[in-house]
């Protein structure tokens, strides 16, 4: 499975309702804060030799928390 492309999310981020989606958006973020408490460590890796020189498959990026 493939992630959406710049344009692809372009499309759908310009077809949202703006003012609807800063408040979703927001109201998410706020219930996060209250959730976690102290010191979250964020952890990204990009598995080496998994991607496709020919472009295939693109590199696989994680981010743990």
């Amino acid at each position: 499975m493939r992630s959406p492309s710049h344009d692809q999310l372009g499309l759908i981020f310009a077809a949202l309702d703006a003012a609807r989606f800063q408040h979703c958006f927001t109201a998410w973020v706020s219930a996060l804060t209250e959730t976690v408490k102290g010191v979250v460590a964020v952890d990204g890796k990009t598995l080496r030799r998994f991607f496709d020189r020919a472009g295939v498959k693109a590199a696989v990026h994680m981010v743990s928390a």
